[in-house]
């Protein structure tokens, strides 16, 4: 039965910088998670309808005071196009889990996997919930397994299905008063345990988890990473591969005795390691020469050495004119064809004191298929959370703001139409909402001027050509269906978008 709705304030629409690719960001003000801090994105996955499930660990404020009087995980359902909010459903929970969300290999429905605790009986368990494309929740139909009889710890990303659709999950549980013991395991689907293993924590140093996920597909490898610190000296990133059983099998550390390379700042919470046959992709900042911001390294399993490298520089963030890290990746995802998603904050270079997202695809040579950036409207910092990969290939990204109770869902188009057309990294005037029913409204970044709009149709017939009030376009008498907008500014520059009439 489906449980309690949670209604919202509002939900604000932001289809811009290229219609073409940017899909539209919701942004949407939402309760305190904990009595002293914000909301924090947890998860988001693609529905088997199509829809977009972004899930938030927030507290509700009932009182008007600091405590949240109810805490648990809000589930956000978005459409694919157009970024509408479909419905919410907030699931209370005292100290809510990671969740892994997917769509359910063996039906038309999605599960939801957690590792929760009995408050009763104080022991840990694997949970299985499946849920419905509305939804509702099949409670008859829950897995409980026992994992263990104290408290177990499932770090972000610790659960993932496999090409096999067994469950791969990992977490920790205490072995004394300094200690810890990590777990590895295999589920199948319908609770079954395959195989597992586990081992001191003291064997396996690491300061801070980053990503658990496959190093090998043949023969099957896993691995488990972070970064790791020795005596106050830089951190350093490390990576543990285990067998197809989780039997330990090697390690390797990077950028330990490299500058170039800062995994110190690696805050995502997706991965930042992924395989690529008999090589595997990093994604980390990098500093050098007084430059900074993110790159992609390739290198090869057997030997370490690194064979390609990709960079996105940034700049420093100057927040109350102090300079902090500037670009900080977010998710490394792969698509359907073998094409690399990576997204990553880093600072705007057209407005100085406000952040955006970048996400760029690129083809198994590091080629940039196209990359697009998320300019923020407001004056303050986005911090993305999560990213997914799209059965279409688009790309979905959500996080949360800066000492505000807010999220956003960020879901972008791969639809793009030349590698030139790239040229032009930010639009600088944003339109919604799109689609439309009456009219578009248009707000332009302040050292801007616009000259005109024309409207075309889609073969390439023009419609309107208007050269007043172009801060909205009048569409309400038009058919349904899907229009070129051309904005000309008094610069002369051009730009081309898709809008679309409901």
């Amino acid at each position: 039965m489906k449980k309690n709705q949670v209604l919202f304030a509002f939900l604000l629409l932001f289809g811009h910088i290229s219609a073409q690719s940017l899909d539209s960001i919701a942004h949407h003000q939402c309760g305190y998670y904990g009595p002293n801090g914000g909301g924090q994105m947890d998860n988001v996955a693609q529905m088997s309808d199509g829809s977009v499930l972004f899930i938030h660990k927030v507290g509700i404020n009932f009182g008007g005071n600091t405590s949240a009087d109810v805490v648990g995980n809000v589930h956000y359902k978005v459409s694919r196009h157009g970024g509408v909010l479909l419905d919410t459903l907030f699931v209370p929970d005292s100290d809510p889990p990671f969740y892994l969300f997917d769509k359910s290999p063996n039906s038309d429905g999605n599960i939801r996997v957690g590792i929760v605790r009995d408050s009763t009986s104080g022991g840990s368990f694997l949970q299985i919930f499946p849920f419905d494309n509305d939804l509702n929740y099949d409670t008859l139909n829950e897995v409980m397994v026992p994992l263990s009889d104290t408290f177990a710890y499932n770090p972000s990303n610790g659960i993932f299905i496999d090409k096999q659709n067994d469950l791969i999950i990992t977490y920790s549980t205490p072995s004394g008063s300094d200690d810890y013991t990590r777990h590895f395991a295999c589920f199948g689907l319908d609770g079954t345990l395959k195989h597992e293993n586990s081992t001191p924590s003291s064997s396996l140093p690491m300061n801070s988890y980053l990503g658990f996920g496959v190093f090998n597909e043949s023969p099957q490898e896993y691995y488990w990473c972070g970064r790791n610190r020795v005596n106050n000296a830089p951190a350093h990133f490390v990576c543990y591969i285990f067998d197809s059983l989780f039997q330990y099998k090697d390690s390797f550390t990077i950028a330990e005795n490299n500058p170039q390379y800062q995994c110190e700042y690696n805050f995502g919470w997706k991965e930042c390691l992924l395989d690529d046959g008999d090589d595997f992709i990093f994604g980390s900042r990098f500093g050098q020469d007084g430059k900074n911001g993110v790159c992609l390294v390739r290198y090869d399993k057997q030997t370490l050495e690194e064979k390609d490298a990709v960079f996105f520089p940034s700049r420093p963030m100057i927040i109350d004119d102090i300079v902090v890290a500037g670009a900080c990746p977010i998710g490394l995802l792969k698509d359907s064809e073998g094409n690399f998603c990576f997204s990553y904050n880093t600072q705007n270079h057209m407005f100085t004191d406000k952040g955006q997202i970048a996400v760029v695809k690129l083809d198994g040579d590091f080629n940039v298929l196209w990359q697009r950036f998320c300019l923020e409207p407001q004056g303050f910092f986005r911090h993305g959370r999560v990213m997914t990969v799209l059965d279409d290939g688009g790309i979905a990204l959500g996080g949360g703001y800066s000492g505000l109770p807010e999220v956003f869902f960020l879901i972008i188009n791969d639809d793009y139409d030349s590698i030139e057309e790239q040229g032009i990294a930010i639009r600088p005037y944003a339109f919604y909402p799109n689609p439309t029913q009456d009219q578009l409204r248009l707000q332009y970044s302040p050292d801007v001027q616009p000259k005109q709009i024309e409207l075309y149709d889609l073969q390439g017939r023009l419609l309107r050509t208007q050269r007043k009030g172009l801060e909205s376009l009048d569409m309400s008498q038009l058919p349904a269906g899907t229009y070129t907008m051309r904005v000309t500014l008094e610069d002369g520059k051009m730009f081309s978008d898709k809008v679309v009439k409901e």
